[in-house]
């Protein structure tokens, strides 16, 4: 990599953690919500509405109008027709968002870092840096362990999902 486009990297990344963190610590720490299960969950939603959005999009594009025209002609209600034909032929994009939107949230550091203060509201990646001890020194058996045990979770749940998360992450981009 370039000495350029070393620096147009990081220096977008701390804009875009700058820009993105400052006027949410101050509005969570106006409306009092610091320190509040809310402040790690609401940026987590507003965040994952893009990548949501434009995977249920891709997908919607190349969805069959056939399919619901017939059920709508066979007396099925707006509602019925959505729960028996589009959720369970959009079951992969939905897998698909979940898995990706599960593994984000479980290894987020800098939105807890940033909107908790007390121990009760550590998430796990918080409490990872505990194993750093004072002046950098770390026992490094105890931290591999404890990542270990940590990212075991979502390899089960990746390993779990992911011949669907595939299948939705593909699904909307060939038409037929």
């Amino acid at each position: 990599m370039t000495d350029w486009a070393w620096i147009t990297n990081n220096v977008l990344s701390t804009y875009y953690t700058t820009f993105r963190l400052i006027p949410l610590f101050t509005i969570f720490n106006t409306l009092g919500l610091i320190n509040t299960y809310s402040a790690i969950i609401l940026p987590q939603i507003a965040f994952a509405l893009s990548f949501s959005i434009q995977l249920f999009y891709s997908f919607s594009k190349f969805f069959p109008e056939e399919l619901l025209e017939a059920a709508i002609i066979d007396g099925c209600s707006p509602m019925k027709s959505f729960f028996t034909i589009v959720c369970p032929m959009s079951l992969n994009s939905i897998i698909t968002v979940a898995t990706m939107e599960t593994v984000f949230v479980w290894n987020d550091y800098i939105n807890a870092y940033t909107f908790t203060r007390s121990t009760d509201m550590k998430t796990i990646t918080l409490g990872l840096n505990d194993f750093v001890g004072s002046l950098g020194l770390t026992n490094w058996g105890a931290t591999f362990a404890a990542i270990s045990i940590t990212v075991l979770p979502v390899f089960v749940f990746y390993f779990i999902c992911s011949k669907s998360m595939l299948a939705g992450m593909t699904q909307g981009a060939i038409k037929g």
